[in-house]
């Protein structure tokens, strides 16, 4: 889906830039941290804005990561992030703290990165490439490996494996 469409669908403004930020609550997700990156990239580009996102209907999520220009994670500790690999999937860029599974995930992702480490600094220059290059990731085509179709194919090769194993012997 354009960028602009989603935008327009959401009500926001289709001048601004938009950063996404996941924010239930919970400690883990480092809205503070957020906070302050976003501060400093609001600095260099007065036009952007953070999205928080809460409480917002599965369905519609799409539509936000399609008109985002970056999803912020900067998470003190996560296991395998779904709003990472479902931004990778809307091929919308990903700035993420290096935890969890970010890094294999971002690996091979064209404007996306995962980061050690929580220095601001940090975390804003990679904003600043992304808004700067204004173009979507590649997100859709290196999430392959985990999505339902892949791990179903997966799965059947292993129980075909299996089942003609135990026949033979």
């Amino acid at each position: 889906m354009p960028m602009q469409e989603a935008k327009r669908l959401l009500g926001l403004d289709e001048a601004k830039q938009y950063i996404l930020f996941f924010d239930n609550g919970n400690r883990v997700k480092n809205a503070p941290f957020a906070e302050e990156v976003m501060q400093a990239v609001q600095q260099q580009f007065p036009t952007v804005e953070m999205v928080r996102v809460q409480q917002v209907p599965h369905q519609q999520l799409r539509l936000y990561y399609n008109a985002a220009h970056a999803l912020l994670l900067p998470s003190l500790h996560e296991g395998s992030n779904n709003s990472l690999k479902e931004a990778l999937a809307c091929n919308c860029p990903v700035v993420a703290s290096a935890v969890g599974d970010a890094e294999e995930r971002l690996a091979g992702v064209t404007h996306s990165v995962a980061i050690k480490g929580f220095d601001v600094k940090d975390f804003v220059a990679a904003i600043a490439t992304i808004l700067q290059a204004n173009e979507r990731s590649n997100g859709r085509q290196c999430i392959a490996p985990v999505t339902h179709a892949f791990i179903g194919h997966q799965l059947n090769n292993l129980y075909a494996q299996l089942t003609q194993q135990r026949t033979v012997s």
